[in-house]
C-alpha cells in the first residue's frame, strides 16, 4: 500500500495502492480540520459498522485462527515500507491482501486488512487514533470492495476464463476505491485540485502503473490458489519473494534516480560543448579579423606616410635641392630666405602629424602620465570630432599595472568607437573606480540599444567591437558585462578582482563633466 503525505510528487516507481497518512489540513483552519476529520470518522465508522453487522449475522467466518497469520504477515510487510514518491510510502502488503480477498469472504478479508494494515508511526505514537483508525479502514474499505467484486464473478475453482477477469477486475476495484478515498481525502486536507492530486497518486508511467498491478494481481492468484491446496504454509513461502521485490524496486529506484542525473549531465554537458563551440567560433573569427585589421592598419599606415609625410618630405627635398647649385658657387638668391622659412614650417607641420600617428598607435601619455590623463585626452578628442556630451568620473589611489591601464584604455577606445559609430547617443557617462579590491570600468550611453541575443549576429556580420572588448578583459583575468535594450541603451562593465594600484601615485581622483 502507498500511505501519501500532503507534497504530491509524480516519480516512476512501483504502483500500490495509495493510503493518506500525514495531510490533516494544520495552519488552513479550524474549517478545513473539522471537514477532513469528519471525513475520516465516516470512512471509519462505515468499514467498523460493515464488519460489526457481519460479524452479528455470521460470526463463524471470523472463526478461522490461520487469519493471525494473513495479519501478521500484513503487518509485516507495513513495517518493512520503501519510499515511493516524496509523498508516499509503498508497502508490499498489497498482493496478500488481494489473496486474502479471494482466499476469504469480503467481511473476513475486510477484517484482516484492518487488523493487519499498521503504520511504523502508530509504534511511535506520531499519528492521532482517528487518523490511524481511518488509515486502517481506506486499506480494508479497498479490500472489501475487491473481494465483493472478485466473488461475484468468479472463485478460487473457476475456469480460468472466468478466473483471470475476476482478477483484474478485483485489481482495478482495489486501485479504483483507494483512490477514490485517498483523493478525495488529500483535495480536503491540502485544498489542491483533484486531478493534480490523483495524478500524483499514480506512480510511473501509466503503461509501467497497469502492467505493475497486474503482475501483483497474478501474484496474489497464484498465493491464493496455492493457499486453498496448501494451507496456512504458503503465506510465510511468499515472503521471500515479497523482499526481493522489495530490494529490486530500491535497485530500479536508485537506477532511475542515477539515469535521471545522467541524462541531466547530458544536457548539461551539451549545452557546455554548444557555447564552447559558438565561444571557439568567435575567437576564431576574431582572430581572423585581428589579422586582417592588422595588415589594413598596415596598409592605412603605409598610405598616410606615403600620401602625407613622405611625400611632403620629398617636396622639402627637391626645394633645398634647387637652392643647393646657387649656394654652391656662393650666390644666395633672393627666394632662399622665403624658402627656408616655409620649409621649417612644412617640417613642423610634419613632425605634428607625425606624432599624431604615434598617438594613435599608442597616446604616449598613458606611458607617461598614466591612464587617468590618457583617458581625459582621449574623452576629450571624442567630444570634439563628435559632438557627444562625455562625462567621466575617475577614483583611483594611485596608478594601475600597465597591462592593465593598457586594457582598460583601449576597452574605453572600443566602446567609445561603437556608440559614436552606431548608438545615435547625446551623453556618455565613464567611470573608473578602485574598491573592494577590484577595479571597475563603467561606460553608459543614452543611446538606441540593441537586444544582447543579436550579438552573434552581430559578429557573424563581422561587428567584433563587442567581442574584441570582451576578449581583451577576459585576456587579463576580468570580467565583462554587457546590458542593454532596444531604446534604453547601453552599458558596458568591466570588473577585475584583486588588480589594484602598484603605487605610482599621480594625484588624487578627479572628475570632470
Amino acid at each position: 500500500m502507498a500511505r501519501s503525505d500532503t507534497h504530491i510528487e509524480v516519480q516512476s516507481a512501483a504502483p500500490a495502492p495509495a493510503v493518506p497518512v500525514g495531510a490533516d489540513g494544520r495552519g488552513r483552519g479550524g474549517d478545513v480540520r473539522f471537514v477532513v476529520r469528519a471525513f475520516e470518522a465516516t470512512v471509519a465508522a462505515a468499514v467498523v459498522g460493515v464488519l460489526g453487522v457481519s460479524v452479528a449475522v455470521n460470526p463463524g467466518q471470523f472463526e478461522f485462527p490461520e487469519l493471525i497469520g494473513w495479519a501478521l504477515a500484513v503487518a509485516a510487510m507495513d513495517l518493512m515500507p520503501v519510499q515511493g514518491p516524496a509523498s508516499a510510502q509503498l508497502s508490499l502488503s498489497f498482493p496478500i491482501l488481494l489473496a486474502a480477498a479471494m482466499v476469504f469472504m469480503p467481511p473476513v478479508a475486510a477484517a484482516v486488512a484492518l487488523a493487519g494494515s499498521i503504520d511504523h508511526r502508530e509504534l511511535k505514537r506520531t499519528i492521532r487514533p482517528l487518523k490511524a483508525l481511518f488509515v486502517r479502514s481506506e486499506v480494508a474499505l479497498s479490500v472489501l470492495m475487491a473481494g465483493v467484486v472478485f466473488h461475484l464473478i468468479a472463485n478460487l475453482g473457476s475456469p480460468v476464463r472466468l478466473l483471470v477477469p475476476a482478477v483484474v477486475a478485483a485489481v482495478a476495484t482495489d486501485y479504483l476505491v483507494n483512490t477514490a478515498v485517498v483523493g478525495a481525502y488529500l483535495t480536503l486536507s491540502v485544498r489542491l485540485p483533484a486531478r493534480r492530486v490523483l495524478s500524483g497518486l499514480m506512480v510511473g508511467k501509466p503503461y509501467e502503473f497497469v502492467l505493475s498491478y497486474l503482475g501483483l494481481g497474478l501474484l496474489a492468484s497464484v498465493m491464493a490458489l496455492l493457499y486453498r491446496n496448501e494451507k496456512p504454509w504458503v503465506v510465510l513461502l511468499f515472503f521471500g519473494p515479497l523482499l526481493l521485490a522489495r530490494q529490486m524496486f530500491f535497485r530500479t529506484r536508485e537506477l532511475q534516480r542515477t539515469t535521471e542525473e545522467l541524462r541531466t549531465r547530458h544536457v548539461e554537458l551539451e549545452r557546455a560543448l554548444h557555447e564552447l563551440a559558438t565561444l571557439e567560433a568567435e575567437r576564431r573569427l576574431l582572430l581572423e579579423r585581428t589579422v586582417e585589421a592588422t595588415e589594413e592598419e598596415r596598409r592605412r599606415i603605409a598610405a598616410e606616410l606615403h600620401d602625407g609625410p613622405i611625400q611632403h618630405l620629398a617636396a622639402i627635398v627637391f626645394r633645398l635641392e634647387s637652392l643647393r647649385a646657387p649656394l654652391e658657387r656662393g650666390d644666395i638668391p633672393a627666394q632662399a630666405v622665403p624658402t627656408i622659412e616655409a620649409t621649417q614650417d612644412e617640417l613642423r607641420d610634419e613632425v605634428v602629424e607625425l606624432r599624431r600617428m604615434i598617438t594613435q598607435l599608442r597616446p604616449p601619455v598613458l606611458d607617461q602620465l598614466g591612464l587617468e590623463d590618457a583617458l581625459h585626452d582621449h574623452l576629450e578628442s571624442v567630444r570634439q570630432d563628435s559632438g557627444l556630451d562625455v562625462s567621466i568620473r575617475i577614483d583611483l589611489a594611485e596608478r594601475l599595472e600597465a597591462d592593465l591601464e593598457t586594457v582598460l584604455y583601449r576597452v574605453s577606445q572600443e566602446a567609445l568607437t561603437n556608440i559614436v559609430k552606431h548608438a545615435g547617443a547625446d551623453h556618455v557617462w565613464v567611470a573608473l573606480r578602485e574598491g573592494d579590491h577590484a577595479v571597475t570600468l563603467e561606460i553608459r550611453d543614452d543611446g538606441v540599444g540593441f537586444s544582447p541575443e543579436e550579438t552573434p549576429t552581430l559578429v557573424q556580420d563581422g561587428h567584433l567591437g563587442l567581442i574584441a572588448m570582451r576578449e581583451r578583459v577576459e585576456t587579463v583575468g576580468g570580467s565583462w558585462e554587457l546590458r542593454s535594450s532596444p531604446g534604453e541603451g547601453t552599458v558596458v562593465r568591466a570588473v577585475f578582482s584583486g588588480r589594484a594600484g602598484h603605487g605610482d601615485g599621480h594625484g588624487p581622483a578627479s572628475s570632470a563633466p
